[in-house]
């Protein structure tokens, strides 16, 4: 699980790892990075192996990148424009 650092405060990383213990999930898989720009920011995707778009509201820009990457994106559907734009 790779997620950007500034997106969450601390104290909701640390809950994020209890969280991934509890379910099973060693919680040193969850990689903490910062924000980059551009071809840096794609070039993470090699450590990835799937990205998730958001429930309520889609990634855009971040989704577009990932299948840019060539990730493959799971999302869920919905009914309005603002959650599948």
């Amino acid at each position: 699980l790779v997620l950007v650092k500034f997106l969450f405060h601390e104290q909701a990383h640390s809950r994020l790892r209890l969280q991934l213990e509890k379910e099973g999930v060693d919680p040193l898989r969850l990689v903490l990075v910062d924000k980059v720009q551009g071809a840096q920011h794609l070039e993470r995707s090699i450590l990835m192996d799937l990205h998730l778009d958001t429930r309520l509201q889609s990634g855009h820009t971040t989704t577009v990148d990932a299948l840019w990457s060539g990730l493959p994106v799971v999302v869920w559907p919905a009914r309005s424009m603002v959650s599948r734009a």
